[in-house]
Order: C-alpha cells, then structure tokens, then sequence
C-alpha cells in the first residue's frame, strides 16, 4: 500500500489523550515523543510536509509512522478494549512507537572459533612459546592467525 494514498488517521478519545500524556510526560524516549507528534499532527490533518517541516524530520519518516501506525490499529483497537488501564494501554501505544527489532550484522566468528579464541586466552604465554608472562592483544591476535584459529582479527577486537 503506498503511504501516501492510506487516508487520515482516526484516534479514539482515550489514544488522543494518552499519546497527548507521552508529548508531555518528561521521561518519555524523545523517538517516542516525536512519532506521537507525528500520530497526532496527521489525526488532525495535518499534511505529511508541514509535520515533517514542524517536527523537523523528513516524509518519509511521517509516511513510515502512518503505515506502522495503521499497521498496529487493529491491536491497537483490541488492546483499548481490552485494557481497562490507562496506563497499561499507554505501555502498550509505547512499545508500538518503538523502533522494530534489528538483528545486525551477521557473527563474525563462529561458537567454535570464540571458544578456541577464549581458551588460548586463558592458556599461559610461555605455553605457545611466547617469551612473555601475560598476553597483549598484538601477541593474542598474533597466535590466533599462527594457529589458524582465524584468518584475520584486530588487536581491539581481542581487547
């Protein structure tokens, strides 16, 4: 669905008030705070360019809080419904204003690898023929390579 063409958003009494309390409330995340604004400027029909020009953010980002915004409506619907307390319907409009779960890069070494990485660690220097009585990074990441336990890996990685 483009976001453009999604219409207006309708906010209940209660979901006006609450997201109204989390702009006010001082603890509130301040990503939270602005995706409210941006929930309650299009509830009143404010277009997509002046929100994005008052709030200071782009549209694309007043686009993305519609969608996710009417992405989240029906639970939202059913959850108001359902909660008798405000404030557990203002946790639950929160956790739907958070930014999405991200995985991040993939692992760069496997389990089998940090085990061998930690254990060699642990092992004394002396041990590996190293003349010295404790590890430095340079030297660590130095017998990592020499092993073949790695291919390539930094000293502040070891660090």
């Amino acid at each position: 669905i483009n976001a453009e063409y999604m219409g207006a958003i309708t906010l209940s009494t209660r979901q006006r008030r609450l997201l109204e309390h989390i702009v006010r409330c001082p603890t509130a995340a301040q990503q939270v705070v602005k995706r409210s604004r941006i929930i309650l400027a299009l509830a009143a029909g404010e277009s997509a360019r002046r929100i994005a020009r008052t709030l200071e953010t782009t549209r694309a980002t007043v686009y993305k809080w519609r969608a996710r915004w009417f992405a989240h409506a029906p639970a939202i619907a059913q959850a108001e419904l359902q909660e008798r307390r405000d404030q557990r319907l203002q946790a639950f409009l929160t956790r739907c204003l958070r930014d999405a779960y991200r995985r991040g890069s993939p692992a760069t070494f496997r389990p089998e690898q940090l085990v061998k990485i930690i254990a060699l660690a642990c092992e004394h220097p002396l041990a590996s023929g190293r003349p010295i009585t404790q590890w430095s990074s340079r030297e660590l990441a130095a017998e990592l390579v020499k092993r073949g336990i790695v291919t390539s890996i930094s000293r502040a990685t070891v660090t």
